[in-house]
């Protein structure tokens, strides 16, 4: 509730402020300037009118995804190992890297060495196998990348959906290790299969940034109608890309929380979205602003510390020219950090959503309320939703 007055108090002053600065616009020959400030102003107005409309109208769903927040930070407080996944994940896709770019430059240096004219500058040409083999480890970098984060995301919505069924009985143990042993047990081919449709997308979208490269090289400006067609391919392609990668995280906590495969739970979580669509969308929206303040006061805070150290510390002051850039490298490394901690959150975040749904939906098959609720849900559910003649809850709470 606070972050969302803060919003709404922040786009009303920005449009008080734009509101302001027109009034000083006063003088002949400065109408132009007070007008358009103006309408800047009412602009913000209206904006936040309409965010006070959405509040209004969706506070049960902001509820909601509120009490969702708060069960993930349950989770990762009685699972605090779990923040080592996305380090551990981190350091194998920059092995992995490494090993690719190793790849790549033998690939690369295999290639025939030709003179540009009579210049000393030399070009590499490759046959047509070889060029082959370049594209080919170009598409395994997609789809490997593609799929140790599969691996990732799996892991954490596994042993999220493991808490969330078994914190209210006798506990939920050992959701990490259980998620691993599912993950390579049963489940790497539909993660190698959801990595393998993204990474032609993305393969998709590196072969069209290439072609608009060459024919830029070797036409010039004389190819703007075929540049206007690939950019335009280029934007679907990118939109579809994201559709894809949203599409892909639900799909595995489906398969996380039912077991079955990628493209029946594909199929699920696409039809989930659309029956509870203000529920999700609510979800992403507050998430993506919670989790956005969270990595800038973790990148933020990391830095102030890190620039009172070097700068206060008698060691470090008296060797150090200027602070300027040990600070931004504080910056860069607190905020990849903020970021691995803060894709636990969203993560779990999202698991617990459809938790949360599956749950709703076991319990009005059974006809009995939600047995498996966290605390900070049961307390929205208990507050917030209807209940029946027999004092049951029912679903449409939201």
């Amino acid at each position: 509730t606070l972050i969302i007055l803060l919003m709404l108090g922040f786009i009303l002053l920005i449009g008080y402020f734009f509101s302001f600065k027109a009034d000083q616009y006063d003088e002949p020959g400065e109408e132009d300037t007070q007008k358009w400030l103006r309408y800047l102003a009412y602009t913000f107005y209206g904006i936040a009118a309409i965010c006070a409309l959405v509040v209004l109208c969706y506070c049960n769903q902001i509820r909601l995804a509120v009490g969702v927040l708060q069960t993930a930070a349950d989770y990762i407080k009685d699972e605090p190992l779990i923040l080592l996944v996305p380090p551990i994940i981190f350091v194998f896709i920059l092995a992995f890297l490494a090993y690719w770019v190793v790849v790549a430059l033998y690939l690369y240096s295999s290639g025939e060495l030709k003179k540009r004219g009579n210049t000393p500058l030399v070009t590499v040409e490759f046959d047509e196998t070889l060029e082959r083999m370049l594209w080919y480890h170009l598409f395994g970098l997609f789809w490997c990348t593609s799929f140790i984060l599969a691996v990732e995301q799996f892991i954490i919505a596994s042993s999220t959906c493991i808490w969330y069924f078994e914190q209210a009985e006798s506990g939920a143990h050992k959701t990490i290790s259980r998620s691993i042993y599912r993950c390579f047990r049963y489940h790497l081919g539909s993660l190698a299969f959801g990595s393998l449709i993204l990474a032609i997308v993305q393969f998709i979208r590196f072969w069209l940034e290439y072609v608009s490269a060459k024919c830029e090289q070797w036409a010039g400006k004389d190819t703007k109608v075929i540049q206007a067609v690939l950019c335009c391919l280029k934007c679907c392609v990118a939109c579809f890309e994201k559709c894809i990668k949203f599409l892909n995280k639900n799909a595995y906590i489906q398969i996380a929380l039912t077991g079955k495969s990628f493209c029946t739970c594909a199929k699920n979580a696409f039809f989930m979205f659309m029956h509870n669509a203000a529920r999700f969308s609510i979800m992403l929206g507050i998430g993506a602003i919670f989790i956005m303040f969270g990595k800038l006061a973790i990148s933020f805070g990391a830095t102030f510390i890190g620039y009172l150290i070097i700068t206060e510390v008698d060691t470090y002051k008296d060797k150090l020219y200027s602070p300027i850039f040990p600070t931004i490298v504080f910056f860069i490394i607190a905020w990849v950090i903020a970021t691995l901690f803060m894709s636990v959150y969203g993560m779990s975040a999202d698991s617990i959503l459809q938790c949360f749904i599956a749950d709703e939906e076991i319990a009005e098959k059974n006809g009995s309320d939600a047995q498996h609720t966290p605390e900070a849900l049961r307390g929205f559910i208990e507050k917030h939703a209807p209940k029946d003649k027999k004092g049951k809850t029912q679903k449409s709470c939201c």
